[in-house]
């Protein structure tokens, strides 16, 4: 009889752990927290999250930052080198995470997307019709501003706002 009370008290805990914690996001990656990523990345643009592109993505996109779409975004070497490391060491490809694994679902083996934008699980996640609504409604400068729509962005948190 107390164990199946205790059983009982563990299993109402729990329950009511998972109502106050809310629903799980969407969408969530570890908060960025190497220094160099955030200040160099997110002088321009959120520092964006490398379990959204594979490793090959990385280094294509990190490797010619001297046409960064159509900007210089030329940095330092060392600098260089430290967020190349950075990205390709947590890229959809390497790590097993559920947020890489879901940013690796669709891609051909050796694909290698050079925008974000252009990957399937953001085409699938935003659809056309609702994705030029969005971008209406919530004023998105660029394709970069991921926070004008998924205000936690920059903390790893992409919930459907």
């Amino acid at each position: 009889m107390i164990e199946t009370n205790l059983l009982l008290a563990a299993g109402a805990l729990m329950l009511a752990t998972v109502t106050v914690a809310g629903p799980t996001k969407a969408e969530s990656f570890p908060p960025i927290k190497n220094q160099t990523v955030k200040t160099e990345c997110g002088e321009c643009h959120m520092a964006f999250f490398p379990e959204m592109l594979p490793r090959k993505s990385w280094v294509k996109i990190l490797n010619d930052l001297g046409n960064h779409y159509g900007e210089d975004a030329s940095i330092d070497p060392a600098p260089l080198k430290e967020i190349i490391a950075f990205h390709t060491s947590r890229a959809s490809d390497v790590l097993k995470s559920r947020g890489a694994r879901k940013w690796r679902e669709g891609l051909k083996k050796d694909e290698a997307p050079d925008r974000i934008t252009t990957a399937p699980r953001f085409i699938r996640k935003h659809k056309e019709n609702d994705y030029k609504r969005m971008w209406t409604k919530f004023k998105v400068t660029s394709n970069a501003d991921c926070v004008a729509c998924h205000k936690d962005a920059n903390k790893g948190l992409f919930d459907d706002d």
